[in-house]
């Protein structure tokens, strides 16, 4: 249901253009993946992120 929803939010299809968004804000957004965000928000999982190609998947243990 999140693809549809993606799919139907004007502000990632017909809107996402320089017109609606300001060029700062599409880099950020083009330039931002999910581990940079967790990492933004949540610097102390970087351990248990490091090395993981999709921040989906399954995380290594955290160690302490």
């Amino acid at each position: 249901m999140a693809s549809r929803r993606l799919e139907s939010d004007r502000f990632f299809t017909r809107d996402y253009r320089p017109e609606v968004y300001t060029q700062e804000g599409i880099d950020w957004v083009e330039g931002t993946s999910m581990r940079s965000l967790l990492l933004r928000h949540f610097p102390a999982l970087e351990p248990a992120l490091r090395g993981v190609a999709n921040p989906f998947a399954p995380w290594k243990p955290a160690r302490s």
